[in-house]
């Protein structure tokens, strides 16, 4: 079952809920970006190592990639680059509107029947839903360098994790995590699909409701 909210009461129910619950940690993480590094906001050239947060579960990243419309704009591009890397291999039509604009992703979950009413404003839009999220994130200014990796003299050469288990037949193995191009082709065309058929319900709900 869809929401039946209209777009305007989404995105006023929306912004209420970003003053209430988190405003103040938003403005917070601005300002350590703001007396941090020269920072641009361009997302090719942002370092993901920038932003640290806590999100693992489904629900969790549908909220956050609503709500980050309404963050400081110092701090919407980390999380929007941040959801975009880790938001794993499901919903890819959702993500991809969540994480273009406020107007498609309001429109988007007004769209998609994901949630009902009673279930999105009485159990997904609560500060406890993004309890990990205000506890757990951070902006902190760190080089690509990572852990130092120092030199280690071994007999042969090192071959772990690079055999298949002695139980299993090695095709087995290797077929198992094998994709030809013809399927990668057809996976990129039906993700392809899903997303043109779910923008055009989208676009049509919003010109129903005059948002441009």
């Amino acid at each position: 079952m869809a929401l039946t909210s209209s777009y305007k009461n989404l995105n006023s129910r929306l912004e209420i809920f970003y003053k209430e619950n988190l405003q103040e940690k938003m403005l917070e993480l601005r300002n350590q970006v703001l007396v941090g590094p020269n920072l641009t906001l361009e997302k090719e050239n942002l370092n993901p190592n920038y932003f640290h947060c806590k999100i693992t579960k489904r629900r969790e990243k549908i909220l956050l990639g609503l709500i980050h419309w309404y963050f400081p704009d110092e701090i919407r591009v980390l999380v929007n680059l941040f959801l975009e890397q880790s938001w794993g291999k499901e919903d890819l039509a959702l993500k991809a509107l969540l994480l273009s604009s406020k107007t498609l992703a309001l429109g988007c979950i007004l769209e998609q029947e994901i949630f009902s009413d009673r279930d999105f404003f009485g159990n997904l839009l609560k500060k406890s839903t993004l309890k990990n999220f205000l506890l757990y994130t951070s902006v902190k200014f760190k080089g690509n360098k990572g852990r130092v990796i120092y030199p280690e003299f071994r007999r042969g050469y090192k071959d772990k994790g690079s055999k298949p288990p002695e139980h299993q037949p090695e095709r087995i193995f290797f077929m198992k995590n094998f994709r030809t191009p013809e399927e990668e082709l057809q996976k990129e065309v039906r993700l392809q699909l899903e997303y043109e058929v779910l923008l055009s319900k989208v676009l049509t709900r919003l010109s129903k409701e005059g948002i441009a």
